[in-house]
């Protein structure tokens, strides 16, 4: 069985993501191949701000897959200690899907 849930998620406080960049790659046979994603509306206001996506294709999993997700461009607003000014960061991780 495939668990593996189609949407993804990253959020942060005091975060916008206008001008966010979001890339995902799967890695297969030693390749870093790019998969095309839809980005969802940001809706502000709700709680912590947070960007939404997902593959537009599905994540297509086989067995154990490994994608990494680069997102930039997040701007950051200053305050309450979590930076000096305002400024722009980049984040990247790894997700490892298993099928079950």
């Amino acid at each position: 069985t495939n668990l593996v849930p189609q949407r993804r998620s990253f959020s942060l406080h005091r975060a916008s993501f206008d001008h966010v960049k979001v890339n995902v790659y799967e890695y297969k046979n030693g390749k870093k191949t790019p998969v095309e994603i839809d980005i969802e509306p940001v809706e502000n206001g709700y709680g912590i701000n947070t960007l939404v996506w997902k593959p537009r294709y599905g994540w297509g999993a086989e067995n154990e897959s490994v994608f990494e997700v680069e997102i930039k461009n997040v701007y950051l607003k200053s305050g309450f200690g979590v930076t000096q000014k305002d400024q722009s960061y980049n984040f990247s991780y790894k997700i490892t899907t298993l099928d079950m």
